[in-house]
């Protein structure tokens, strides 16, 4: 079934009961209602679903390998405008900021080489493997809010959306030019929410 959920904050995965590993979504009026996989959001920002395994340039920025130089423009300023260490003050913010801009610059600079190399990469059959991943805290999505449809079914006697998949993630808007960003600061007890001007 089908649903539109506009999603205030998505928090990051952690391991339940059963060894899922699962974000809970913020929705006004529901509180923490709907619940995404790790899986499921891995999928949809073009990511390797396997945790241990490190993920390219091209799932910083959670795009596809295959797309436009117009989208990757898109979404780095997308991305950027969530993660900018002077609006986020989650930790490791400023990390994840300068990644988005490390690989929005080879992809436009020096896109032909990188995706040589992610070929080679790929016909010898290597592996880029993390280590050290902590198993309470596995993976953060890249964008914390949006106007989001999905595919999902409730459970817990309706309490509870549980999303199968992501079919679109659009920014929240007030028409007036400006997108809602949010991130959740250590120790406040609700998340914040900001709007910030898209620039054109």
């Amino acid at each position: 079934m089908f649903h539109t959920l506009e999603v205030r904050y998505i928090g990051n995965t952690k391991e339940r009961k059963g060894g899922y590993r699962t974000s809970y979504a913020w929705i006004p009026g529901l509180e923490w209602y709907a619940i995404f996989s790790e899986r499921v959001l891995r999928s949809w920002f073009h990511m390797p679903l396997e945790p241990t395994q490190a993920g390219s340039l091209y799932s910083v920025l959670g795009v596809d390998e295959k797309a436009a130089a117009d989208e990757i423009k898109s979404q780095y300023r997308r991305m950027a405008r969530q993660w900018h260490p002077d609006i986020n003050h989650e930790p490791g913010a400023e990390d994840q900021f300068k990644a988005i801009q490390h690989a929005y610059e080879i992809l436009i600079t020096k896109r032909g080489k990188y995706d040589a190399g992610l070929k080679l990469q790929a016909k010898a059959g290597w592996t880029n493997d993390t280590q050290n991943v902590d198993p309470m805290c596995l993976f953060r999505p890249p964008l914390r809010c949006g106007m989001l449809l999905v595919e999902g079914h409730e459970i817990w006697n309706g309490k509870k959306l549980d999303v199968d998949k992501i079919h679109a993630w659009e920014d929240i808007s007030d028409g007036e030019g400006n997108v809602l960003v949010c991130s959740w600061t250590y120790g406040d007890k609700q998340h914040t929410e900001m709007w910030i001007p898209t620039g054109g």
